[in-house]
C-alpha cells in the first residue's frame, strides 16, 4: 500500500523541497524542471514591462515566483512565474511564509517540459481562490492564454495586443514582445 504523508503550507516552506523548483498541491510536493533561458528572458522582461506599469499607475506590485497559499486542508501553494498584488495585499505577506491567498492577476509561461493538464491545473487553482486574470504564456506557439472568471478563454497571436482591461487599466503590449523576448 503506498500512502503519501500530506504537507501543509507551514511544514512545506520549511522542507527541503520548497528548495526545489516545486509547488504544493493539494498537500503533495509536484517538483518541476527548472525553467531556462527562453523562460526566464521572457518572465524578466515581463517583470520590467508591468513593474513600470504597475507602480506607476499605483496598481500594486510585481512579484516573480512567489508562493500564494491558494486553498488550505489540503494546502495548495502555487508560485506562479509573475504575479501582481493589488494595492494594499502586500500586508498579506509576512517575512518566512508564503502570502496567503490568491494573487490580484497570474501569469504562467509554459516551459517545454509543462504538460497542458499541469498548467490547466493551475489555472484552474488561481481562478477558484479568486484571481482576477490569468496569463499562460506559451512562447512556442507564440501566443498567450487570457483566462478571466466565467468567461471563456482569448488566445492571442503574434499579431494581437495584450491589454489589462479592468484588471489592469491602461495596459496594452504587444504579444509578440513577450513571447519573443528570448529569440
Amino acid at each position: 500500500m503506498h500512502t503519501t504523508m500530506q504537507l501543509s503550507a507551514e511544514e512545506f516552506f520549511h522542507s527541503p523541497d520548497a528548495a526545489h523548483h516545486s509547488e504544493l498541491v493539494r498537500g503533495e510536493v509536484l517538483r518541476m524542471t527548472p525553467p531556462g533561458y527562453e523562460h526566464a528572458r521572457i518572465q524578466s522582461r515581463l517583470i520590467q514591462l508591468l513593474s513600470e506599469h504597475v507602480e506607476r499607475r499605483g496598481l500594486g506590485l510585481v512579484l516573480g515566483e512567489a508562493g500564494f497559499v491558494l486553498t488550505r486542508d489540503p494546502d495548495t501553494v502555487r508560485a506562479p512565474d509573475v504575479a501582481v498584488l493589488a494595492p494594499g495585499e502586500p500586508r498579506r505577506a509576512r517575512s518566512g511564509s508564503y502570502i496567503e491567498g490568491p494573487p490580484f492577476v497570474a501569469i504562467e509561461i509554459r516551459s517545454p517540459s509543462d504538460g497542458p493538464r499541469r498548467l490547466a491545473e493551475a489555472v484552474h487553482d488561481y481562478l477558484a481562490a479568486g484571481t482576477a486574470l490569468v496569463w499562460v504564456i506559451d512562447p512556442r506557439a507564440r501566443a498567450i492564454h487570457v483566462h478571466r472568471p466565467g468567461m471563456p478563454v482569448l488566445v492571442l497571436g503574434p499579431e494581437d495586443w495584450l491589454e489589462g482591461g479592468e484588471v489592469l487599466p491602461g495596459l496594452r503590449l504587444p504579444v509578440a514582445a513577450i513571447t519573443d523576448a528570448a529569440r
